[in-house]
């Protein structure tokens, strides 16, 4: 028996699973999956889990739409695309045999039709071209030091990787990566967007401003409110970033808004970024509670416990914040004061472990057992980040520099 079909279907799942699965019904396929999506976004988040052998899609808006088949043919060049239309007109084939697409679906589906284009269909979908790994550093309030780790983070991971990493500030009205990095003209994700037509891999390392710790950065729109950047329109962008570089850390706003959950849904890696109060850690544990409903589980959040400013008595310890979210403290930064003054110079300061893995990537790496009580905090930790392609490797030239490394108290 061979393996089964897979159909990914692009669309109200109302509408159109009970005709797709009583034409399914009435062939003679056996072991055909079926999993429908609502929008292109969905769609491509799937794709790397689904594998489909065969993609039934609308001809919908023309930006989302030429941006998802370039996606299609980079990600999975051997899938199968039919457009499902009601009654396929000369403008809608033109438009389709432009894109690629040489099949067409009329409603209601037919059994015959399904058929003849499953199983002309390839027999096993093949895989996934590679992608740099984009991970998140999120929060669900301000002054958790946010933005002072994704910073932290991504000029580390630069000084060991140098031009393979680009730093995004997707919170357009409090952004602050370029200006902690004392970037006073930085380009802008405002900036990438306008050019999102024709944006590819070569512009976008070209428009992002260097910093000279080999970091790439796209930084907050200067301009108040940025109306043009949308939840749609950033997914795009970082689907081109991973395709331009090896790791894309993203600083994200508190809220839970388009633009933030376009973030969450495209990143490999949450770090959740909480203090030591029992109010932030209380929030924290709401805040994770939703990322479940939204379907972010616990393979890709890491906890991040950071401790902003000098030990107070009542100070939880990780392993109290620990036991309150249910899941295990990844990373434990220790206070560091010299954090405030490298915010103030625009000179970055390593802060402590900030994140030991570095990067992480999940599906090749899977995480370890719980260890409540163990938070990473060693200062020589090495930064590392696995991409799927392995472009990325483990490299003592990661490790902190002798002179980052604080003496320990006699």
């Amino acid at each position: 028996m061979g393996s089964a079909r897979r159909i990914l279907v692009i669309g109200p799942e109302d509408e159109l699973a009970p005709e797709l699965e009583d034409a399914l019904e009435r062939s003679d396929l056996d072991r055909v999956l079926t999993r429908y999506e609502p929008d292109f976004r969905r769609a491509l988040l799937a794709l790397r889990r689904f594998r489909p052998d065969l993609i039934l899609l609308p001809l919908g808006a023309r930006r989302q739409f030429d941006h998802f088949l370039r996606e299609i043919a980079r990600l999975a060049p051997g899938v199968r695309l039919a457009a499902v239309v009601g009654a396929p007109g000369a403008t809608d084939v033109i438009r389709a045999a432009r894109s690629g697409i040489d099949e067409f679906l009329e409603r209601p589906l037919r059994a015959s039709d399904i058929v003849r284009i499953v199983l002309r269909s390839p027999g096993a979908s093949r895989p996934a071209a590679a992608g740099g790994t984009i991970a998140c550093v999120a929060s669900n309030k301000g002054g958790v030091g946010r933005t002072t780790v994704a910073v932290d983070l991504a000029c580390r991971l630069a000084r060991a990787h140098a031009d393979r990493v680009l730093l995004v500030d997707a919170s357009p009205q409090v952004g602050g990566c370029a200006l902690a990095l004392d970037l006073q003209d930085a380009s802008t994700v405002a900036d990438a967007l306008r050019e999102e037509d024709r944006l590819d891999p070569v512009m976008l390392r070209e428009l992002a401003t260097p910093h000279a710790c080999g970091l790439r950065v796209l930084g907050s729109p200067r301009e108040s409110g940025a109306p043009e950047i949308d939840g749609d329109a950033l997914f795009r962008l970082l689907t081109v970033a991973r395709r331009a570089f090896d790791c894309v850390v993203v600083d994200t706003s508190p809220l839970l808004d388009p633009v933030s959950l376009a973030v969450l849904d495209v990143s490999d890696l949450v770090y959740v970024v909480t203090n030591a109060t029992r109010p932030g850690v209380l929030g924290v544990e709401r805040y994770l509670r939703t990322l479940d409903r939204l379907g972010i589980g616990s393979e890709t959040v890491r906890i991040v416990l950071n401790r902003s400013h000098p030990p107070f008595q009542g100070e939880l310890t990780a392993r109290a914040v620990a036991e309150t979210l249910g899941r295990p403290v990844a990373h434990e930064i220790p206070f560091d004061a010299r954090q405030y003054t490298g915010i103030n110079l625009g000179e970055p300061v390593a802060l402590g472990s900030a994140l030991e893995a570095g990067i992480e990537w999940v599906r090749a790496r899977p995480p370890e057992p719980p260890r409540p009580t163990e938070p990473a905090s060693d200062l020589g930790d090495v930064y590392l980040l696995a991409s799927e392609s392995g472009r990325i490797e483990s490299a003592d030239s990661a490790r902190l520099p002798a002179e980052d490394v604080p003496e320990e108290e006699t």
